[in-house]
């Protein structure tokens, strides 16, 4: 049997410790995702469906768009970015309070104008791409759609 002194015994216990405290290294862990399982865009005044709110219109003739999407790995109510570019790359619409869901099905969603910061801007037409990311993980997931 070996025989430790006391110095060898303190060596040891901080080495265990150590190693008990490290960081479970990221390749083991899941990495989150993030996907976009629908996208709808639609002018303001069409009729139900795909506009659920068409009374939020008051007469204005905007886009809306409706995404949503699945996760996994994330915490509920995780913060999320929501961007809308054009393809000049141009921001139509940065939506910072933006969060995933709080119970229920992991995933989020989304129901708003397009053409908005503030307050409506001019709209146009052309291509679009929306990006959701977890920021956070560092995980994204894009659609593009056009407007005629």
């Amino acid at each position: 049997m070996v025989k430790f002194s006391k110095f060898d015994t303190v060596v040891i216990g901080f080495a265990f410790a150590a190693i008990l405290l490290i960081p479970v290294n990221d390749a083991f862990a899941d990495t989150p995702t993030l996907t976009i399982t629908n996208l709808v865009h639609y002018n303001c005044d069409s009729p139900a469906p795909p506009n659920q709110n068409q009374n939020w219109c008051n007469g204005t003739d905007h886009y809306r768009i409706d995404v949503d999407g699945s996760t996994t790995g994330l915490a509920p109510s995780q913060p999320l970015s929501f961007k809308i570019t054009d393809s000049n790359g141009n921001t139509v619409r940065d939506y910072s309070s933006f969060y995933g869901t709080a119970g229920g099905v992991p995933g989020f969603g989304y129901e708003g104008p397009v053409f908005y910061d503030s307050t409506f801007t001019e709209q146009y037409n052309g291509s679009f791409t929306v990006t959701i990311c977890a920021p956070e993980f560092d995980v994204c997931d894009s659609e593009s759609f056009t407007i005629n």
